[in-house]
């Protein structure tokens, strides 16, 4: 068998001092300043790849604040397009119920007009003409637009409807 020396151990533990400082610091506390080797190398190991996740962390983060700020800027235009939009569309149904007022006057005018030269109506004409009058009144009122000589020739339609709605003719 070899004799080790002294100065063959003390070499060795030399050698091997940090690995047994850090076997003796796991289950003891050397010096009053705590040494956590086992912390210390896992910043060793895993510090480069901490940061690199903190980094990419915060690559992320400024990515979806990047993607909030552009979706709602596109929310933002779909929405002023669909006020737009909505506008147009009021715009339209404006547009076609005025001409349909000017459409149902002149249908209510034409009708008097013929009663007066004599001419004979259907009953379901006499009762289409009173539809057209509540629609009439009825869009009127809703634009807040005067109404003029109309009720005045609804006024002779619905007289002379009266007075022959008692016939058994088929045109009164």
């Amino acid at each position: 068998m070899e004799n080790i020396t002294l100065a063959q151990i003390l070499n060795w533990m030399f050698d091997h001092l940090l690995g047994i400082i850090a076997i003796i610091g796991i289950f003891f506390e050397i010096v009053p300043i705590p040494l956590h080797p086992i912390k210390w190398l896992g910043k060793i190991f895993f510090g480069p790849i901490r940061d690199e996740m903190k980094t990419m962390k915060k690559e992320i983060t400024d990515e979806l604040e990047k993607t909030k700020v552009e979706l709602k800027n596109e929310i933002d235009q779909v929405r002023i397009q669909t006020e737009d939009q909505g506008k147009t569309i009021q715009n339209l149904i404006r547009s076609n119920e005025l001409d349909e007022i000017s459409r149902i006057r002149w249908q209510i005018i034409e009708f008097a007009r013929s009663l007066d030269n004599g001419q004979k109506h259907m009953r379901d004409e006499y009762l289409q003409i009173k539809e057209l009058d509540k629609r009439y009144h009825f869009l009127i009122d809703k634009y807040n637009l005067s109404n003029g000589i109309l009720d005045e020739e609804m006024e002779k339609i619905n007289t002379h409807y009266n007075d022959n709605k008692g016939r058994s003719e088929v045109y009164i």
